[in-house]
């Protein structure tokens, strides 16, 4: 299947004050600069999850927010592999630990994205009950953030991860104008994803089998999947 990436216009609504008027065609350029550098990133052939903090490093610019976070999940929408570029060490491990926590019925969780009516904007307006759920209490919150914009990340019609952003409670509230904005980053995204899954189609499954090493490069911060650090401990 072709997947056809294209530009689409920034919903960012019309200035009715002739002062911001400089200054919103300036903030235009940069966003479609940074669509356009992630669009080229994602067609770069690398493996997506090696490249993820440059793919942040572009939305950032696209979508203003204080942290991504990017969630890899099977067809089902069972997640295997994630990647917070700001949340504490406590989070983190409790997500990977405790999964049975953000598990069930009354959790907002990857799997609820994945199989959500709509591909993106499902935290828009959550539910009251949200803001007592595990996954609000114990990872949003406890990484210092309170507004959630996500997209579902799709690979030939089917649930591959999910992408979530998200701002600090004092920043702006995302709004439904954002919504073309993470869909069209989804795509590229997507673009990436596919190209990783039609690469691994045709190696064996030892040639699939990858150690990642990924440094932030504002914090320093390395993060190891399970393979590098196998191979790191021996």
């Amino acid at each position: 299947k072709n997947l056809i990436l294209h530009a689409i216009p920034f919903n960012i609504g019309t200035s009715h004050n002739s002062n911001n008027t400089c200054e919103s065609i300036s903030m235009i350029k940069k966003q479609r600069d940074a669509l356009y550098r992630l669009r080229t990133l994602c067609c770069s052939g690398f493996n997506t999850v090696s490249i993820a903090p440059d793919i942040f490093h572009h939305i950032h610019k696209i979508l203003p927010n204080e942290a991504c976070a990017l969630f890899l999940t099977d067809p089902t929408g069972m997640p295997y592999m994630f990647y917070h570029e700001d949340s504490p060490e406590n989070a983190r491990a409790l997500f990977q630990n405790e999964p049975q926590l953000f598990m069930g019925r009354h959790e907002y969780n990857i799997f609820k994205i994945a199989t959500a009516p709509i591909k993106s904007g499902y935290f828009l307006h959550p539910d009251e009950e949200y803001f007592s759920s595990h996954t609000y209490q114990h990872l949003v919150r406890a990484s210092g953030h309170h507004h959630t914009l996500e997209v579902r990340l799709e690979v030939l019609s089917k649930a591959a991860g999910a992408l979530l952003l998200f701002r600090e409670p004092s920043s702006k509230p995302f709004q439904i104008a954002d919504l073309p904005n993470i869909n069209q980053i989804a795509r590229y995204i997507e673009y990436s994803l596919n190209t990783d899954s039609i690469e691994q189609a045709f190696l064996s499954p030892i040639e699939t089998e990858q150690a990642l090493i990924i440094v932030n490069p504002e914090t320093h911060e390395i993060q190891f999947s399970t393979l590098a650090a196998e191979l790191m401990l021996k």
